[in-house]
């Protein structure tokens, strides 16, 4: 049992993320859980893995900043760096109406995760739009949103890259 502690002056919404966490770790408490520590960062500078994934993100962005200079927003879409070193874009989904953005995620790291199964990918990015605190600022700001997976290690990174949209639907 866990007790928490949400301050008189925090927001409804800071006590609903608490729970939503403490529901994720309890969960997977509950399951077989083999934790290892990793001394080091999987992308520290020079790596194969750096190289990899920079490379997969730099190759497929733009996509995302093509889609908010067209049409001011972009739905959520994945790459994948198969074994054979090539770059492949995986669409999400096309009923975008119908989807939540948690549904699109789920589907497209389903997918993912059905060719790294297979053996086809050495690493993978998901990108979707994000609002998120900027930290020198501390407000709110547009980011695309860049979670990375490499194949054979035993940890992922989210990246962002804050936006902003200019009224003639482009963005800076």
């Amino acid at each position: 049992i866990i007790l928490v502690c949400i301050p008189e002056n925090q927001s409804m919404q800071t006590a609903y993320r608490c729970l939503f966490i403490l529901a994720i770790i309890s969960c997977s408490c509950l399951g077989n859980v083999n934790a290892q520590v990793i001394p080091k960062t999987l992308y520290h500078d020079g790596s194969r893995e750096q190289r990899e994934v920079q490379g997969l993100i730099d190759h497929s962005i733009g996509i995302a900043e093509r889609m908010l200079e067209k049409q001011g927003a972009y739905t959520p879409y994945a790459a994948a760096l198969t074994v054979s070193d090539s770059n492949v874009i995986i669409e999400g989904y096309s009923d975008t109406k119908e989807k939540t953005l948690i549904r699109a995620l789920a589907d497209l790291k389903a997918m993912l995760k059905a060719g790294a199964d297979k053996g086809m990918y050495k690493a993978v990015v998901v990108f979707f739009d994000v609002t998120v605190t900027d930290p020198e600022t501390n407000l709110p700001t547009d980011a695309i949103a860049a979670y990375t997976e490499q194949m054979n290690t035993n940890g992922c990174y989210t990246f962002y890259f804050p936006y902003k949209k200019t009224e003639l639907k482009g963005f800076v």
